[in-house]
């Protein structure tokens, strides 16, 4: 019998109120934010042991607020603090969006006014939004990967072109 394998796919943040409530955050962007699992797993003491969505709110794409049946205080609550949420693979692609691959800018040059730069270093993956790392000169300045600021993408000249908010750059 094949042992079934169980993916990441995203960590329980922390409470949220004192009924039970948890922030969750996760690594993909939920297909579908009317629907998640009825279920997660956590791993304790080696052992992935299933957690009963009740329910379950989206703020954004990636993150929310989750309720779980058996969690009806802020002490159950705060013992899944961190802890990191558990799909089987089918399921996984059932309820979130291929990756986009962000790693993939990684090395593009970021135009901002009609002028080159930067060079996009890193993506830091931060709990409520991602950063392009941008390395300007000597100095590293952060970026919000948000799809307002972003007016174009040339994958055969590796450049993403900018329009940002007065100030950010200085920030």
């Amino acid at each position: 019998m094949t042992e079934k394998k169980y993916i990441s796919v995203g960590k329980i943040s922390k409470p949220h109120g004192i009924h039970g409530a948890l922030i969750f955050v996760m690594d993909k962007d939920i297909s579908d934010e009317s629907s998640l699992p009825n279920h997660f797993l956590i791993l304790n003491k080696g052992i992935y042991e299933p957690l009963f969505v009740q329910s379950f709110s989206c703020s954004d794409a990636i993150s929310g607020q989750i309720t779980f049946e058996g969690i009806s205080n802020r002490s159950d609550a705060e013992r899944l603090n961190n802890k990191e949420l558990f799909l089987s693979e089918e399921e996984e692609k059932k309820f979130f969006e291929e990756d986009d691959d962000e790693e993939n800018f990684i090395g593009f040059t970021v135009i901002v006014a009609d002028k080159a730069i930067g060079t996009i270093k890193d993506i830091e993956i931060m709990p409520m939004q991602e950063l392009f790392v941008v390395a300007i000169g000597e100095k590293e300045v952060y970026i919000p990967f948000v799809d307002d600021f972003i007016t174009a993408i040339d994958y055969d000249a590796q450049t993403i072109t900018f329009d940002l908010p007065d100030g950010l750059l200085e920030l």
